[in-house]
């Protein structure tokens, strides 16, 4: 081989190792961006959510969550009327069949007193999910009939 192959096989050598280096230098100086712009947004999330915690923290104080019941719930104490016995929650078990099919059958909710319009409509569940949720609805039931256990 003559010098002169030697020497243009050495300068594009050089020329492509170059472009590699200089193609390389302009990749990490863009990850560079990407990672410092990722950092911001990274603190910028961890302020957001020290705040949330914040927040999280004041919301939920006992205090303030029995201040926001007694102004938005009207809860009051349980009245002796309210309570329901097992035996007397068994026996609605037809009525609360009863009024199941009608409500599902119907396209419009129903009132089961009528005659009791100060009172709100009784909500009545179609799908219990467990006993306790069923003595839930025998004791509303009750309680909307103005009924004693």
């Amino acid at each position: 081989m003559s010098r002169a192959s030697i020497l243009c096989i050495w300068f594009s050598l050089t020329l492509v190792i170059s472009l590699g280096l200089y193609h390389t230098s302009v990749r990490v100086q863009e990850l560079g961006r990407q990672l410092h712009a990722l950092n911001r947004e990274i603190a910028f999330e961890q302020r957001n959510i020290h705040v949330l915690k914040a927040e999280w923290v004041f919301l939920s104080t006992p205090a303030r969550i029995e201040d926001q019941a007694r102004k938005h719930l009207k809860l009051g104490p349980t009245k002796p009327q309210q309570v329901a016995s097992a035996g007397s929650l068994k026996k609605l078990d037809g009525l609360i069949g009863l009024r199941m099919a009608a409500l599902s059958s119907s396209p419009k909710p129903q009132r089961v007193a009528e005659n009791q319009a100060s009172k709100p409509p009784v909500r009545v569940i179609t799908q219990a999910a467990s006993s306790v949720e069923t003595q839930y609805l025998h004791h509303l039931l009750l309680a909307q009939l103005g009924q004693r256990p």
